[in-house]
């Protein structure tokens, strides 16, 4: 596969590769993908996160963010932590 990057890139990734951060060409891109994969990932996760939440708003089972709400959560946390051992 051949693959054509933008001037700026090309000199980006040669200025790594001399910076020793990457040992080859094949490298730099197989973590540029791993990355890629990694983000697909996590979006991925957010999205469902995000559909979970709107069904919940949908069924009236959200409640309002705000500063009492932020207070509750904040003594709640406190509570767990002096819990623990």
């Amino acid at each position: 596969m051949n693959i054509t990057l933008t001037p700026d890139s090309e000199q980006y990734l040669r200025e790594q590769l001399a910076a020793g951060k990457f040992p080859s060409v094949d490298a730099a891109v197989s973590e540029a993908l791993r990355l890629m994969r990694e983000h697909d990932q996590k979006l991925a996760e957010l999205r469902r996160e995000i559909a979970i939440g709107i069904e919940q708003a949908d069924k009236g089972l959200a409640s309002e963010f705000n500063e009492e709400a932020v207070a509750r959560v904040k003594a709640r946390a406190r509570q767990q932590i002096q819990a623990s051992p």
